[in-house]
């Protein structure tokens, strides 16, 4: 699209709820009024739009460090949906001692030693220790070899730091990028997240000239996860299911490629949580070839995560390795579901849960509820009085409609748990596959929606539960990970063209095995980080 088509594009799709639904009413009117088709078949349509009804969840308390000015936020923000970090410190950071700054950009001097000594008070303002107020910074070339650029800044930190000292300060690189550095940013994703194993952080050269406070504090905030620190937690009692008794979440997402790339695999991840603060979660990330017909054509992309069961079980002893105990309790949300899917889905995935289980010990097997999430539905809901709405004519963050719309025997709900910035909100639907914890439909809507204040990258409630969100990050992340041709690369080469053609002709397997053969795995030394936000 050129600038003209994006802008109307956005201005479409970003329009407030007022007016789209006066749209779909003139719309349906439009339809209907002087049908004679409709007419000749006595066929009568209600043009007025059927309410339903809905309830404003309460949020829950959000805190940062007792060290803050402000632990709590302020109620009014929460239930707004949103907040800011000023008087707040970050609830638990890892020290910043091995560090280093690469400009890939026109930014002079001055203007990056001023982001860097920003970049260094935001860090005070908010908790974080520097250890290193000195950062080796480099300029280097866009055009140049981005791995051995960023093999010598990683040198440039210093020695390795032992095992022990990566509990305490674990090594980064911070990138500026030139405002159009998107292929730069897969070059140094690849090598940060696979070839060298160091966390990166990339901000664009338009941002870092400007050095504004509340931009730093966003980019801290992704720096502080991905370093396994924990920016906000929320009270226990708002959470007391997962305080009672050790209790694992889990999200899982699957992405597909573009139609017409049949010889690419989908990319599953699934995120586990680490302890019981739900804020910290590890990935492990699934390549998926595409199923094929007896024949060895192209049937389809796989829609059930094949190697589940190992998957879990790495998650699962991990979460004991930092608890100490077992989950007793695991919930799973799984977003990438369409209804038609669920039936399999279900069977497949939540046997290979309780595979997962039994082989870390025989015997062991936690209770578990199963959760499919979906965003792509064509619901919207408007609140019908105005003290019901917000300030931009969307509802409330907490809303939920669980009745009249929703399925007349199953489980499920549409919840709205985020404050729109703009355009008409989208809710969320959860729907319950699977539940041994006998959760009251108030219970697990009041714990989904209490989690949507803990996503770390922002100080606001998200849309969707934020395990699925990090799943979605930890694939999206993933089609980075390829050298050469890239995953999600809609204009093919002449190679890519070549492997469509011979899957397209009845090799699809070994098709999709000759494009993998360009994935690098995330280094091991990150594979329980979230260096994927």
């Amino acid at each position: 699209l050129d600038t003209n088509q994006t802008n109307n594009m956005l201005t479409f799709a970003t329009q407030k709820p007022d007016i789209r639904f006066n749209a779909i009413n003139s719309g349906v009117r439009n339809i209907v009024s002087g049908n004679e088709f409709l007419a000749s078949f006595r066929v009568r349509m209600d043009i007025e739009r059927n309410g339903v009804m809905a309830r404003i969840l309460p949020p829950p308390t959000v805190q940062y460090h007792r060290a803050s000015r402000q632990v709590e936020v302020a109620r009014r923000d929460a239930e707004a949906g949103g907040w800011n970090l000023r008087d707040k410190k970050v609830s638990h950071s890892l020290a910043i001692k091995y560090w280093s700054f690469i400009n890939f950009s026109p930014l002079g001097p001055l203007a990056l030693q001023k982001f860097v000594n920003e970049t260094i008070v935001v860090c005070h303002d908010t908790g974080i220790r520097i250890l290193n107020l000195s950062p080796i910074v480099r300029n280097a070339s866009p055009e140049g070899d981005v791995t051995q650029i960023m093999q010598r800044a990683f040198l440039d930190i210093g020695p390795i730091p032992s095992q022990r000292e990566i509990g305490i300060a674990r090594p980064i690189i911070i990138c500026i990028l030139p405002n159009d550095g998107v292929p730069l940013y897969k070059g140094i994703k690849l090598a940060g997240d696979s070839l060298i194993g160091i966390v990166t952080q990339c901000v664009q050269a338009r941002h870092a000239s400007l050095a504004k406070k509340q931009y730093i504090a966003n980019v801290v905030a992704k720096i502080n996860m991905k370093l396994m620190g924990v920016n906000q937690v929320i009270a226990k009692e708002n959470v007391p299911f997962i305080h009672e008794r050790p209790t694992m979440i889990f999200g899982a997402d699957i992405s597909h490629p573009a139609a017409g790339l049949i010889h690419k695999p989908s990319i599953a991840a699934v995120v586990g949580s680490l302890d019981a603060t739900c804020a910290r979660y590890s990935p492990v990330v699934s390549l998926q070839k595409p199923r094929v017909t007896p024949e060895g054509g192209y049937k389809g992309p796989q829609d059930v995560i094949q190697d589940l069961q190992a998957i879990v079980s790495k998650l699962a002893r991990k979460f004991y390795f930092e608890t100490g105990s077992k989950p007793e309790r695991i919930i799973f949300y799984r977003d990438g579901v369409s209804e038609t899917q669920y039936r399999r889905v279900l069977d497949e995935e939540v046997k290979a849960i309780v595979e997962a289980c039994e082989s870390i010990e025989s015997g062991y097997r936690p209770s578990i509820t199963y959760i499919a999430v979906q965003k792509r539905h064509q619901a919207r809901f408007r609140p019908s009085a105005p003290a019901d709405m917000g300030k931009d004519g969307n509802v409330k963050p907490g809303t939920v409609v669980d009745t009249q719309i929703t399925h007349p025997s199953q489980f499920d709900w549409f919840l709205c748990s985020h404050a729109s910035l703009q355009g008409t909100s989208k809710p969320t639907r959860y729907h319950v596959l699977h539940d041994e914890h006998r959760f009251s439909s108030d219970e697990l809507q009041a714990l989904t929606y209490n989690l949507c204040y803990l996503y770390g990258r922002a100080t606001r409630a998200v849309s969707v539960c934020p395990p699925v969100y990090f799943a979605h990050l930890a694939a999206r992340r993933a089609t980075l990970h390829f050298e050469g041709e890239g995953w999600h690369e809609g204009v093919l080469s002449d190679a890519a063209t070549a492997l469509a053609a011979a899957a397209a002709a009845g090799g699809v397997d070994r098709a999709c095995d000759e494009f993998i053969k360009g994935y690098r795995e995330v280094n091991e030394g990150l594979q329980s980080t979230m260096y994927y936000v």
